[in-house]
């Protein structure tokens, strides 16, 4: 029996390949009702993929990879959402559960 191979994703950033696991995915919800980052991985809508570093936040944002990505314009309310999220991803590795900021008060997206 040969070995399950794991799912890469694609940075929107830097275009490194990586694992889900180690990515977060931001959706744009259909018919345009919202950007919201995914925690769990199966929010219906068009998804894109970021890495957990800094240097890719500012990149998805500074060349507007994210908003091309998910084509739709991003914004800058849901850029301090997602700044929020990586830096509680970052400060608390070993939690299993990651809090819940896609939609603290509805959709994001203007």
């Amino acid at each position: 029996m040969t070995p399950r191979k794991k799912p890469t994703r694609t940075c929107v950033a830097c275009r490194n390949k990586s694992g889900k696991q180690t990515m977060v995915r931001v959706v744009r919800l259909p018919d345009n009702a919202g950007v919201v980052i995914d925690t769990t991985g199966k929010v219906d809508g068009r998804g894109a993929y970021l890495c957990a570093g800094e240097t890719c936040i500012n990149l998805a944002f500074k060349k507007g990879a994210l908003g091309r990505s998910l084509k739709c314009p991003i914004p800058t309310l849901f850029e301090h959402t997602v700044r929020a999220h990586f830096a509680k991803k970052c400060s608390n590795p070993q939690s299993g559960q990651e809090p819940n900021l896609s939609q603290p008060n509805g959709p994001l997206l203007d």
